[in-house]
């Protein structure tokens, strides 16, 4: 491989790394709806795992737009990312950690991320969003007391 080719390929997987960045950023309060969507292709797919399946942009708005009621505060950072790129399709996974205030109640997350992307018009677009959750647990107790939270409620 040329060096153009590996400085175009390290540009590419910059650009991915920041659309995920943006993603994450648009999950943090106030969530916004709009902008999170607007990251997926029109038939993308967020993968909640528990807290369900989104299909399509509208479906993916509604779930986000949802959580500000739920989840008036948190914060997600995401780090480790680990992004492979072929032509006009990437892959990723990284870690994330959450400080959610869930239905009154400050708690840590742990969690593990995967995503496909799809560059379009030369933009890269999530396709597919997925999550593992790991942890969820009161800050009072941690996840050695209680490991898991029911998000769903």
């Amino acid at each position: 491989m040329s060096i153009e080719d590996r400085i175009r390929t390290l540009e590419e997987i910059e650009a991915v790394r920041r659309v995920l960045a943006a993603v994450g950023a648009t999950c943090d309060a106030p969530y916004d709806g709009a902008a999170f969507a607007g990251h997926f292709t029109e038939d993308g797919v967020m993968d909640l795992m528990e807290m369900g399946v989104y299909t399509g942009r509208a479906a993916i708005q509604e779930f986000i737009d949802g959580m500000r009621a739920r989840v008036p505060f948190t914060m997600h950072y995401w780090d480790g990312y680990a992004i492979d790129v072929d032509g006009a399709e990437a892959t990723a996974t990284w870690y994330g950690f959450e400080t959610p205030n869930l239905n009154g109640t400050a708690h840590l997350g742990g969690l593990t991320h995967d995503a496909t992307l799809k560059k379009i018009e030369g933009c890269w677009m999530v396709t597919r969003l997925g999550q593992q959750l790991h942890f969820m647990t009161p800050y009072d107790k941690g996840w050695v007391r209680q490991r898991v939270t029911d998000q769903t409620a």
